[in-house]
């Protein structure tokens, strides 16, 4: 690490990070507004807003070309400038990491602007234009608030982390649960697992415009046998459809929240049961939420808490950062006290989350509830309670 002083601001100075081949990875601008600088202070002085970035902070690849530049004003992020490894701009983006507020441009790879646009607050506000690789208008656009109010829909060809429509698998809200189980039940290593045995993966899929898979991002901790599932599930995978803006189809970022189990691969916040219990469903009517008699966990409710002391375990992710807080699940119980359509309905954290959702699983069957002296289904939501001793 390098300090500079800015000869042009007697109060501003440049910190360089270089890589261990000392080619530079990062160089920043800042504000000092102590007296004398001392690097080995850096954290104390940016603790008492005596350090600030004022200015360009810039990133470099490893062969040393300029990634991007991120425009400060007093750490108030106003700019973002991206560019291609040959050094002509590829993005420029006004406003902080969440909200595109001012001009969004997007170029080619020959240096012609692609799109060109003006937005207020995330929304779409003024003439939008896209232009071909020779420079000739495409479409146009005039947005007020984020509604189209002349011309066409203006979609920039860019991944969205949050299109209008998110992507999604073909068939009912059981059908990708179902492929899963499928392409994974019957592997070795779920075999082996034990019977109680779960494993969470967090994922992020990139999903073309096309609904193709064109990346699976798993975060978090991983193991081996983490990819050799994922393999199985993803390899030859039919595809989602895709997700929309302003009803065209666009390339998206889809966030997955999976567990293993020895029952294989499967999503932790869709419903437990398959496609034939949703036809089931759909011949008995909707659950009912009060009768005559409510269903009842067997012994009562003390032995409700007891089973849920008994069978709790922590997530590690979440007690490493002191998380707690009650996650509310619901469910449904069968006429023969059966659970399914199990679902987060207030959460907590998503590893909280996913630990509530496998302990309803576990339950065994309720007694069931009763009207008009016959078993109905009934829906059901109950708070599952984390507290870190």
């Amino acid at each position: 690490m390098r300090v500079d002083y800015d000869t042009s601001s007697i109060n501003h100075l440049y910190i360089s990070e270089f890589r261990k081949n000392r080619v530079l990875k990062t160089r920043t601008r800042l504000l000092f507004k102590g007296e004398k600088f001392n690097l080995e202070k850096i954290s104390e002085y940016a603790s008492q807003g005596q350090l600030m970035v004022d200015g360009i902070l810039a990133d470099y690849r490893e062969d040393g070309s300029l990634v991007s530049e991120l425009l400060f004003k007093e750490e108030k992020l106003l700019r973002k400038t991206f560019y291609y490894p040959d050094g002509n701009r590829q993005m420029l983006i006004a406003g902080n990491l969440d909200t595109i507020d001012g001009e969004f441009k997007i170029w080619y790879l020959n240096s012609q602007l692609y799109f060109s646009g003006n937005y207020k607050n995330n929304l779409k506000d003024g003439e939008l234009q896209q232009f071909d690789e020779t420079g000739k208008l495409v479409k146009k656009g005039v947005y007020s608030g984020g509604k189209l109010i002349s011309g066409e829909a203006v979609v920039p060809d860019i991944t969205y982390k949050t299109p209008d429509r998110p992507a999604k698998f073909p068939g009912n809200e059981y059908a990708l649960n179902d492929y899963l189980r499928m392409r994974t039940s019957g592997l070795k290593m779920v075999k082996e697992l034990g019977k109680d045995e779960i494993h969470y993966l967090d994922l992020n899929i990139v999903v073309s415009k096309t609904g193709s898979i064109e990346k699976v991002d798993l975060s978090g901790r991983s193991n081996p046998k983490d990819n050799e599932i994922l393999n199985a599930a993803f390899f030859g995978f039919p595809g989602f459809i895709p997700a929309t803006v302003e009803n065209i189809p666009v390339s998206s970022i889809l966030p997955l929240f999976l567990n293993y189990t020895t029952e294989g691969l499967q999503s932790t916040f869709e419903s437990e049961g398959s496609a034939d219990s949703a036809i089931s469903d759909s011949l008995t009517g909707p659950p009912l939420v009060v009768v005559e008699e409510m269903p009842a966990f067997p012994g009562g409710g003390n032995a409700f808490n007891k089973f849920v002391a008994c069978n709790l375990r922590y997530p590690l992710e979440a007690a490493e950062k002191g998380i707690q807080g009650k996650v509310y699940v619901s469910f449904v119980i069968g006429v023969d006290g059966s659970i399914s359509n199990i679902k987060v309905v207030l959460a907590g954290n998503k590893y909280l989350d996913a630990e509530a959702v496998r302990i309803i699983r576990k339950m065994p069957r309720w007694k069931p509830g009763c009207q008009d002296g016959k078993n109905v289904r009934v829906a059901y939501t109950i708070p599952v309670d984390f507290r870190l001793q």
